[in-house]
């Protein structure tokens, strides 16, 4: 079992898969790791880890402003649950140093700042604390809205955030798996409700109803022009749009997501298919998809979008033949393929040939508004957990995206 959930394995004697060829555990949740043998395993020294609660000692009940680290795992879940309570929330763009209670710390593009300056409902210190507690969640208490290093607390560049309201788009031809696998997330790890709006009722809905539209892998051809456009519209005037895998081609046919999409035999022009027999048929089928396979993609870590993940390459999970184009203007590509992209489990070579170099995410502005495309599944199964963090940063963090189509 170890091995297998370790497995960087790419060759199977017989390569024809039509689900998942690797597990891989460390790159699910975006890990360094490395094999060790017994001899180098017998070396190693076990090591004693402590944790001494959520919030530092030198808590500050009037302190000038608190704030916590993206990074954290349960960062997410801890500004979702200030935003319900009504409490008002800054996002850094930028890495600072800033004096607290513990010292001179530091934090990292993304994390969230709550500072008294704004208005603020009544026990809100105490909202904070009690929070934190149940999040497990380090809160540091800042003493000064000056910084060391990076711009200032009151500074207007730190946008204030507001309370996201979330449509997910769902029905017939939309895949169940991704928008359960999405509704999840939000739902249940992060305490953000979604409104799930079967595709077929999307004309009947007043999209200013909500701040972001997701939408999952899927058919939408049954959305009319005249409902394209007032997309646009929504969009232009300041709404996010979230497409994964097939919805992010069918916002780039549309003229919503500034990146175009090869075509089925593009992709697949890579096949020897002259030499094969009549029998050959169904193997030819199985490796002419990714089925379940392991890419590694290089991340523009200035990005707001890869914020908290605190590393330069994102392991993702694909498991479509979908290939995006880098898009020509700057500044819109925010991952990309490396040039040598699989790592684990099984893809055909023409197929990575294919995927290598090409986009993973864009993001851009479009008016007041944004749209984002995937071409994986950030949260496959749940069980991917490195690229989850892309998927809130979609929500919380789209008014950093300053770049436009």
């Amino acid at each position: 079992m170890i091995r297998s959930l370790f497995s960087t394995q790419q060759d199977f004697g017989r390569n024809e898969f039509y689900d998942v060829s690797s597990w891989n555990i460390a790159m699910a949740f975006n890990l360094p790791f490395n094999e060790l043998s017994s001899k180098e395993g017998r070396k190693l020294k076990s090591l004693s880890v402590k944790s001494d609660g959520v919030t530092p000692a030198n808590w500050q009940g009037e302190a000038y402003a608190y704030g916590f680290d993206w990074r954290d795992g349960r960062a997410p879940a801890m500004l979702q649950a200030l935003l319900v309570k009504g409490i008002a929330a800054k996002i850094i763009g930028s890495p600072i140093t800033v004096a607290s209670g513990d010292g001179q710390i530091s934090l990292t593009a993304g994390s969230v700042v709550i500072p008294a300056a704004l208005p603020q409902p009544a026990n809100w210190r105490n909202t904070v604390r009690e929070l934190a507690q149940e999040k497990q969640l380090v809160v540091h208490s800042l003493t000064t809205g000056w910084t060391d290093k990076g711009i200032d607390l009151g500074s207007g560049a730190m946008p204030v955030l507001k309370t996201p309201r979330v449509m997910l788009l769902t029905g017939e031809g939309v895949s169940p798996y991704e928008a359960g696998e999405v509704w999840h997330y939000f739902d249940q790890q992060v305490g953000l409700p979604l409104a799930m709006v079967d595709v077929p009722r999307l004309s009947g809905i007043n999209l200013h109803d909500y701040t972001h539209v997701i939408m999952v892998d899927g058919r939408y051809a049954g959305i009319s022009d005249k409902l394209v456009e007032r997309m646009k519209q929504w969009v232009r005037e300041g709404g996010v749009l979230i497409g994964q895998k097939g919805a992010a081609r069918w916002l780039s046919e549309n003229g919503l997501l500034a990146a175009g999409f090869r075509s089925e035999d593009e992709v697949l022009s890579g096949f020897d298919t002259q030499s094969l027999k009549f029998s050959d048929r169904n193997q030819l089928a199985a490796q002419q998809r990714i089925a379940g396979a392991v890419f590694a993609t290089q991340l523009d870590a200035s990005h707001p979008l890869t914020f908290g993940l605190d590393a330069n390459q994102l392991s993702v999970f694909r498991n479509s033949n979908l290939v995006m184009d880098i898009p020509e203007k700057p500044f819109l590509t925010v991952a990309r393929y490396s040039k040598s992209p699989l790592l684990a489990g099984y893809a055909a070579k023409p197929l990575v040939e294919q995927v290598a170099g090409s986009a993973a995410i864009v993001a851009h502005r479009s008016g007041r508004g944004r749209v984002i495309g995937f071409t994986d599944v950030m949260n496959f199964r749940g069980y991917w957990r490195g690229s989850q963090r892309v998927l809130s940063n979609a929500v919380y963090l789209a008014p950093l995206i300053t770049a436009s189509n």
